[in-house]
């Protein structure tokens, strides 16, 4: 099954997502929602974050090496080229 996640609500430190089905074909604008994921957010370090659900943890931290391009002024779409 294909879903989409298409609410987020934060309240303090919580953060609600609610799923729906992907939309094909001619369907209407209104869909009922399948589920919601309920997580609870900190911070954990200095650069770090944690996301925690009743049955699962995901950590989040920022790894300076891998942000190499980034400061470099790499992007992923197309811009309009310099000194052209």
């Amino acid at each position: 099954m294909e879903i989409v996640v298409r609410v987020f609500i934060v309240d303090g430190v919580v953060i609600t997502a609610e799923f729906y089905p992907v939309r094909k074909g001619a369907q209407g604008l209104i869909r009922d929602s399948i589920g919601t994921v309920e997580c609870r957010y900190s911070k954990t370090g200095a650069r770090a974050f944690s996301l925690q659900s009743d049955d699962a943890e995901l950590k989040l931290r920022n790894d300076e090496e891998r942000r190499f391009l980034f400061s470099r002024g790499f992007r992923w779409g197309p811009e309009t080229p310099v000194n052209r």
